[in-house]
């Protein structure tokens, strides 16, 4: 089944901004990072009092106008004459999340034969300036009501993007740096991540102002660059019991399929949504004409495979961002006691990711997650594959859908023929659609849809969907 998307068409005018746009925010932020805010006020009292002395013969405008450009002038040589050599080494966590403060050390020692005093540690975030294919590819959410004006020179889209490319926002030390020389000091830096992935710490500075504090020399810090996994953002779930997972906690055993041994013959019962095929009693279903299934002394947990969509016609990565956060929320339940969970992606293989029970905790799926791109172009098809390749030791499958259309209705149809418990979460905009199943979730009010779900997840598949 492939998904495919329509790239939208390339405009010469966007070939034609880019580089424009590129100088311009270049040059801004340039500026922005050595001129302070009393640097600002200080330049627009030069201007007002420059325009006020022209033709008249006031002493008071003359004398403002010697005052702020003699400030000016000195600030200006006093920074650009600043020096310090330090070295720096970061101590930075294995991982952080995405939105919550991420706070690490910084130990810095000063190498030269001066002492190093008011100076301010800064960490930089990447160059968040948009590459020409992004720019002339991707579009703001909501271009299309803006004027014609705004569509045609696309200055919002280039700030969206600029907003949308920032790895981290913060950076700054929590105190002033005052070193005598050869001494280390060791500062605090808090920041914020906004992107999940890899994120680079790689452009330290020290910011080194002026008497004044007019200006600032920006000066960069020897400290290599250092990285740190980021993992998606998650929103807490209410108390949810997976299928298969209640009767286990239940019973004291795994009447559900699970991986691992299983002792031996202790009755015969009623299908439950979640049982193994390999449990049935065809015999006593052939007698009573309802699933009869063989009750085993099970020796261990439930297995749930987390199943995340990564195809979609999504210009602006949103509703993907959304899909991933959702996958991220369900996968703390490896932490509890819901039996493994088992994460399916299809990148640029299908890759399967356990946790729960043996394989560890939930960062090892964040940690998968944290890398996941979408894919313009792809078939679901290979999902499905993996999910029947491993049915038989499934006990539900959890499905998080990007969208609802006919091709993943389509889709969706081939796991209900596997015969185990499926949970779609379908994740979208707006109202619900009248033909989709399972749970829907606006990606506008994720957190508060999901904590809206009910404590038993419904299921749809498995032998009770195929005998309804």
């Amino acid at each position: 089944m492939l998904l495919s998307t329509s790239t939208p068409a390339i405009r010469r005018i966007d070939r034609w901004l880019h580089p424009l746009y590129r100088r311009i925010t270049g040059v801004r932020q340039w500026l922005m990072l050595r001129v302070r805010p009393a640097g600002i006020g200080v330049v627009a009292v030069l201007v007002v009092a420059a325009c006020l002395t022209i033709g008249h013969e006031r002493a008071a405008t003359r004398q403002l106008l010697a005052a702020a450009g003699a400030m000016s002038l000195i600030s200006l040589g006093w920074a650009m004459l600043r020096r310090a050599k330090v070295s720096a080494v970061r101590e930075l966590p294995r991982a952080a999340s995405v939105g919550m403060p991420l706070r690490f050390h910084v130990v810095i020692r000063n190498e030269a034969s001066r002492p190093l005093t008011r100076a301010w540690w800064m960490e930089r975030s990447a160059d968040a300036r948009p590459s020409l294919d992004e720019f002339c590819l991707l579009r703001e959410p909501g271009e299309h009501e803006r004027n014609r004006f705004d569509r045609t020179f696309a200055w919002f889209r280039w700030q969206w993007l600029m907003w949308r490319n920032r790895t981290f926002h913060g950076g700054m030390a929590d105190k002033e740096i005052r070193l005598p020389p050869g001494e280390t000091m060791r500062l605090t830096v808090e920041c914020i991540p906004l992107r999940r992935g890899v994120v680079e710490f790689a452009d330290a500075r020290l910011r080194l102002p002026d008497p004044f504090g007019l200006l600032q020399r920006c000066l960069r810090v020897r400290a290599g660059a250092d990285r740190i996994t980021v993992f998606p953002a998650r929103h807490p779930l209410p108390r949810l019991d997976l299928p298969g997972a209640e009767s286990w906690r239940h019973h004291g055993e795994s009447e559900s399929d699970a991986v691992g041994d299983q002792g031996g013959f202790t009755g015969l019962r009623e299908y439950q949504p979640g049982d193994p095929l390999r449990r049935i009693h065809w015999r006593s279903w052939a007698k009573t004409g309802r699933p009869i299934v063989k009750e085993l002394e099970d020796l261990s947990r439930p297995s749930h495979a987390l199943l995340l969509d990564p195809c979609g016609d999504d210009s602006t990565g949103q509703a993907f961002e959304a899909c991933v956060s959702v996958a991220a929320s369900f996968a703390m339940l490896a932490d509890e006691d819901q039996g493994s969970i088992n994460l399916i992606m299809l990148q640029d293989e299908l890759r399967m990711v356990s946790a729960g029970n043996e394989h560890g905790g939930s960062e090892v799926l964040l940690e998968a997650l944290a890398g996941v791109t979408l894919r313009h172009q792809g078939s679901l098809d290979t999902l499905a594959d993996a999910v029947r390749h491993y049915a038989a030791d499934l006990t539900s499958c959890l499905v998080i859908l990007h969208d609802w259309n006919p091709p993943r209705a389509a889709w969706l149809d081939q796991l209900y023929m596997l015969r185990i418990p499926v949970v779609p979460l379908i994740v979208g905009a707006g109202e619900r659609p009248a033909d989709a199943p399972g749970h829907w979730l606006n990606r506008h009010h994720l957190a508060r849809d999901l904590m809206k779900l009910p404590p038993r997840l419904d299921a749809e598949g498995g032998l009770a969907f195929a005998t309804r």
